[in-house]
C-alpha cells in the first residue's frame, strides 16, 4: 500500500505527511466514529502513550533493550519499544492505536504482532518524512505490537527523528492529568543534577509532549545542602518555577517523600494536581516514564482511575537485568517474583510476568519510582514516620485495594540491594515488625520469632556482634509503640544507631592490623573477586539465599563453633552467609566504597548474641501482641497531614 491511502474497517491504515496531516486525521476521526455508530461531531483528543526510544549514552546504551538487528532489518522489539496490548486493553479506554513516526533512509516499515508480520508499508527513503499508521488494535486481545524497519545501510544514512504510539480518544474520556513529582535527596548533588538535567532536556523543554506542561518537580533536600550547589540551582532557575527545591528536616526517606506529598496536596487546587510521583535520588530514570505515566493515567477506565502506577527496577551494574517489577509481602523481607530476567531477550521482555494482567492487588511498588493518585495520597492517609527501610512497603500494602500496574519503560536503573553491607541499617528490622503488626493477621508471633532468630544467627556466624545489638534495639523500640515512634528525634536516633556498629575503613588502613603476607592476601582476594564478578555471581547469591532454612542456619552456627583456623578470608557482600567457616581472621569488604573491616572471633561477642536471642524470644512472646494492637489502634493518628506538619515542623 502506498503512503496516501485510507481504508475503512478495523484493520484500516493511514499514512500521511506534514502537508495533509490535519485533513487526513480529521477523515480518520470520522471513519472511527461512524464505525462505532456515533455522531461525527464528537470531538476526539490525541494522547501520546509511549515514545519510540533508541539507545542513549546519558541513560542506557544497551542496544538490545530497544531493538534487534538482523541484516538490513531492525525490529523494534526491545523491552522499551514493545506495546503491551493486554495491559492497555484491560486498564484503559483506548479503542484505536497509531504509530506516529518521522523517518529517513528506510524503504519499508513492517508492523508486527508477536513475531508475525501483519503489514508492510512502503516508505520514501530519500527524505525525512512523517508517517501515521493505524494499527489493528481491535483485532488482538493480548501479546505485543512492534514495528520493523528495512533499509540498505541503516547505520550510516537512516534515522528515526521521532516516534510514538498514540491514540485518538473521545475527549470526555481523556482525564486531565497533572503530576507533582517528588525527589527526596540527602547530600547527593551529583545524582540530583544528572536527573534534573535529563528531566529538563527530555521533558520540560519539549512542548510537543503532552506531559511537558503537566508536571512540576519538588526536590526535598533532607541534607539542606542544595542551596550551595550552583549547577542544581541553575537548572531550577532555567525551568522558571517548574522545579522547586525545599530544605527539610532529615526524617529519612519517609519524611522526605511525605513532605513532597504534603506540598503536592497543598498545591492541588492551584496546580490541578491529580497524581504524585515519587522518585529516588540515586536512580537513573528513563525520562519517557513521564510520557508513559501521563498517557496511561489520562486514558484509564473509571474502574482503574486510582490505580497506582509502579516502577520496575533494572540493575545499575547490569542494565539489561530486571531486578523486580513489583514485590509482595512475604511475612518478612520483600519477595520479588521472576528476579533477574534478561530483558535483552525478546521472549523474557514479552513474557506473561511483564505483559499479563489480573494481579493488581498482589504486588506493591517501591518508591524508587511510584505514581499515586491523589485519591490515595490524602491528608488522612500519609506514610508512617519510619525514617528509612520498609516505609514504602507498609504504605504500598496499606493501599493495595486500588491496585498496582506495571508498564514497560516506567522504570529506573538502581543498585542491587543485595550488594549493601547491612551495618547500622539492621536496626530498621523495627519497621518489618510494624508492617507485620498492621498487615499480617495470622502467625505474626511465629514470623517475628523466625525473623529475629535468623537475623541474630547470621550476626553470630559472620562475627558481626555489634549488629546483633542493633537487631535487639530494633525489636525493643518497636515494642515501645506508635507514640514513641512519632515523638522520637529520627535524625538523632539514626546517628546514635550508626555509632553503635563497626566502622568501615579504607583497605589501606588494614596494613596497620595485618602482617605483610596477610595484607597481600587481602588485596589479591579483592582483585580476584572484582575481576570475576558477573551476573553469574549475582544469580548464585539469590539461588543460595532462596534455599536458606532455619536448619541450615543452625548447621552453619555449629560449624562456626567447631574450629577457627589460621587462614585469612575476605568476605564479599554476595558471598554465602556461611562463607569462611573455620577461618581465622575475616575481612568484610564493601565493593562500592572500597572499604573494609577486620572482624575476629570473640567469646564475649558470641555469648552476648546468645543472650540477646533469649531476651528477644521472651519479649516477642510476652509483648509483641500488645504492641501490634497498639499500632493498629493508633496508626491513623500519626499518618495525617496535620501530624506530619507538626513532626516536620513546617
Amino acid at each position: 500500500m502506498m503512503a496516501d491511502s485510507v481504508c475503512d474497517g478495523e484493520e484500516g491504515w493511514q499514512f500521511c505527511d506534514n502537508n495533509d496531516y490535519r485533513s487526513r486525521r480529521d477523515k480518520l476521526t470520522v471513519i472511527i466514529n461512524l464505525k462505532r455508530g456515533e455522531n461525527n461531531k464528537l470531538q476526539e483528543k490525541t494522547v501520546q502513550l509511549q515514545s519510540i526510544l533508541c539507545p542513549d549514552e546519558a541513560v542506557c546504551d544497551v542496544e538490545e533493550l530497544y531493538y534487534h538487528r538482523k541484516g538490513n532489518r531492525t525490529d523494534f522489539n526491545g523491552y522499551f519499544n514493545l506495546f503491551y496490548i493486554e495491559k492497555w486493553k484491560r486498564y484503559t479506554s483506548i479503542y484505536n492505536l497509531s504509530l506516529d513516526i518521522r523517518l529517513k533512509g528506510y524503504h519499508f516499515l513492517i508492523l508486527v504482532h508477536n513475531g508475525k508480520d501483519i503489514r508492510r508499508v512502503e516508505l520514501e527513503a530519500g527524505k525525512l518524512k512523517d508517517y501515521r499508521i493505524l494499527l489493528p488494535y481491535g483485532k488482538y486481545r493480548d501479546g505485543c505490537f512492534w514495528f520493523a524497519l528495512i533499509g540498505e545501510n541503516t547505520e550510516k544514512s537512516a534515522s528515526i527523528a521521532s516516534g510514538s504510539y498514540i491514540t485518538d480518544l473521545d475527549s470526555d474520556k481523556v482525564r486531565d492529568i497533572h503530576i507533582g513529582a517528588v525527589i527526596c535527596t540527602y547530600k547527593r548533588e551529583a545524582y540530583v543534577e544528572r536527573n534534573l538535567r535529563q528531566l529538563k532536556e527530555r521533558i520540560l523543554e519539549r512542548p510537543e509532549l503532552d506531559v511537558s506542561s503537566r508536571v512540576k518537580l519538588y526536590i526535598i533536600d533532607n541534607g539542606r545542602t542544595l542551596d550551595n550547589c550552583r549547577e542544581v540551582q541553575n537548572l531550577a532557575a532555567d525551568c522558571a518555577g517548574r522545579i522547586v527545591i525545599l530544605p527539610n528536616k532529615n526524617a529519612g526517606g519517609a519524611g522526605g517523600f511525605t513532605r513532597g506529598m504534603i506540598e503536592v496536596l497543598k498545591a492541588k487546587e492551584q496546580e490541578d494536581f491529580t497524581h504524585v510521583l515519587l522518585m529516588d535520588d540515586d536512580a537513573v530514570f528513563e525520562p519517557d516514564a513521564f510520557v508513559r505515566i501521563h498517557g496511561l493515567a489520562a486514558t484509564l477506565k473509571e474502574k482503574w482511575k486510582d490505580i497506582t502506577i509502579g516502577g520496575a527496577m533494572l540493575r545499575e551494574d547490569f542494565p539489561y537485568i530486571l531486578y523486580c517489577a513489583g514485590e509482595h509481602w512475604g511475612s518478612g523481607p520483600a519477595v520479588e517474583d521472576e528476579r533477574n530476567l534478561d530483558l535483552r531477550s525478546y521472549s523474557q521482555a514479552s513474557g506473561e510476568y511483564l505483559t499479563g494482567t489480573g494481579h493488581e492487588k498482589e504486588l506493591y511498588s517501591g518508591w524508587w519510582l511510584c505514581c499515586y493518585s491523589l485519591n490515595t495520597v490524602r491528608p488522612d492517609n500519609l506514610p508512617l514516620p519510619e525514617f528509612i527501610h520498609g516505609d514504602d512497603i507498609e504504605y504500598g500494602i496499606r493501599n493495595l485495594e486500588n491496585g498496582v500496574l506495571y508498564l514497560n519503560g516506567v522504570s529506573v536503573w538502581h543498585k542491587g540491594f543485595e550488594a549493601d553491607f547491612s551495618g547500622s541499617n539492621v536496626y530498621y528490622i523495627r519497621n518489618m515488625f510494624i508492617t507485620m503488626s498492621l498487615h499480617q493477621e495470622k502467625h505474626r508471633i511465629r514470623s517475628a520469632l523466625k525473623l529475629i532468630w535468623k537475623s541474630l544467627l547470621v550476626r553470630i556466624i559472620r562475627r558481626r556482634y555489634d549488629e546483633a545489638g542493633l537487631v535487639y534495639k530494633g525489636l525493643e523500640d518497636f515494642l515501645r509503640g506508635p507514640a514513641w515512634l512519632y515523638y522520637q528525634d529520627p535524625e538523632k536516633l539514626n546517628n546514635q544507631v550508626r555509632n553503635m556498629v563497626y566502622v568501615l575503613e579504607p583497605v589501606e588502613e588494614l596494613r596497620k592490623k595485618l602482617s605483610g603476607e596477610e595484607y597481600r592476601s587481602t588485596v589479591k582476594q579483592i582483585r580476584g573477586y572484582t575481576e570475576s564478578y558477573s551476573m553469574g555471581t549475582v544469580s548464585g547469591y539469590w539461588e543460595q539465599r532462596g534455599n536458606r532454612t532455619l536448619a541450615l542456619y543452625m548447621s552453619a552456627l555449629g560449624a562456626s563453633l567447631r574450629g577457627h583456623g589460621k587462614e585469612l578470608k575476605v568476605i564479599f557482600p554476595l558471598d554465602f552467609f556461611g562463607s569462611a567457616l573455620g577461618s581465622g581472621k575475616r575481612i568484610y569488604y564493601d565493593t562500592r566504597s572500597n572499604k573494609a573491616v577486620l572482624l575476629e572471633w570473640k567469646v564475649t561477642g558470641f555469648l552476648s548474641c546468645l543472650w540477646l536471642s533469649i531476651k528477644s524470644t521472651e519479649k516477642i512472646l510476652l509483648h509483641f501482641g500488645a504492641a501490634a494492637r497498639a499500632y493498629k489502634r493508633y496508626v491513623h493518628k500519626i499518618t495525617t497531614q496535620k501530624a506530619w506538619e507538626e513532626y516536620l515542623k513546617i
